[in-house]
């Protein structure tokens, strides 16, 4: 949990990975590549069964899968690839299976797209990761839909995106 409360009456995740301070933020970013993910590193503080994913779209294009890998890079679940629903504030896809996140482990957020036409909501013109209260950012390229694992690279891609799950 990060103690924030809800962002909204119908948006209530355990867990939410970006700034958490600015997630009703207008901010927004596309992919600079197609068929890439994006991975931004988060704990728990407390137990959590994450069974729903929650994301913010800009612009509606294409497909996205959204999911959660372990600092192994081993996927641990996601939501399967789906078509990139309409521009919302708040939008939710379930995950294909819950999955049990424990505190004291690291894990990565993930999130998909197969074009750079479609935006999702994040916080822009982040470029060092070591600020506190950001986290740090991983591109891996041929990575849509998620794949059963990953190796995580060096290439760090500027703004944090907002993901959340519940």
């Amino acid at each position: 949990m990060n103690g924030i409360g809800p962002i909204s009456a119908a948006w209530k995740p355990n867990i939410l990975v970006g700034p958490a301070w600015n997630v009703q933020a207008n901010g927004s970013v596309v992919f600079d590549a197609a068929n890439a993910a994006r991975f931004m590193a988060f704990t728990v503080d407390a137990p959590v069964l994450a069974s729903t994913a929650y994301f913010r779209v800009a612009v509606a294009s294409g497909n996205m899968d959204v999911g959660i890998y372990s600092d192994a890079g081993v996927r641990l679940g996601s939501t399967g690839s789906f078509a990139v629903p309409a521009a919302s504030s708040s939008s939710s896809k379930a995950m294909t299976a819950a999955v049990v996140l424990v505190p004291g482990v690291r894990y990565w957020a993930a999130i998909a797209c197969d074009n750079t036409t479609a935006s999702f909501g994040a916080q822009a013109n982040i470029t060092n990761p070591t600020v506190p209260g950001y986290v740090y950012n991983n591109r891996v390229a041929a990575s849509m839909p998620l794949p059963a694992s990953v190796t995580f690279g060096t290439s760090q891609f500027s703004g944090n995106w907002f993901l959340a799950f519940a």
